[in-house]
């Protein structure tokens, strides 16, 4: 029986199972493979992503949902600019080194909006994650 180099195979499987699970922006924008495998399934907590934007100084909480989501009914303080509109955000936020919260619905979109605001320069970009688990007040 041929020997089977563990570390080898781990890595490849990783690899597939990484870039098969998120694509290649967010790898990049986090800083390639700095995860491990058992963070890809790791849940961000919104509520306390909410917290930590109230404790920042001139943070935006950015929803990135439809109008039409966000329309009915959103977290307080936040400001809506749909995933499918991210590509204005300069004209939105000018200043790069705001400090961005980010969130959606369960978190896909927060994702994706997360990797391009920092491949677009932001330098302090949060994504949160999704408002299905938000335990604050939701206003309309």
């Amino acid at each position: 029986m041929p020997h089977i180099n563990t570390k080898q195979l781990v890595t490849k499987v990783t690899d597939r199972t990484l870039l098969s699970c998120y694509n290649k922006a967010v790898i990049k924008a986090q800083g390639g493979y700095k995860m491990s495998i058992f963070n890809i399934f790791a849940r961000k907590d919104i509520n306390e992503g909410v917290r930590s934007f109230r404790e920042s100084k001139n943070a935006i909480l950015l929803d990135v949902r439809t109008r039409e989501e966000y329309a009915s009914g959103h977290i307080e303080d936040s400001r809506n600019l749909p995933l499918d509109e991210i590509d204005k955000v300069d004209s939105v936020i000018k200043d790069k080194n705001t400090p961005l919260y980010v969130h959606c619905l369960s978190g896909g979109r927060s994702a994706r909006a997360a990797a391009y605001l920092k491949g677009k320069g932001y330098r302090e970009v949060h994504d949160i994650g999704g408002i299905g688990s938000y335990r604050g007040k939701i206003v309309v």
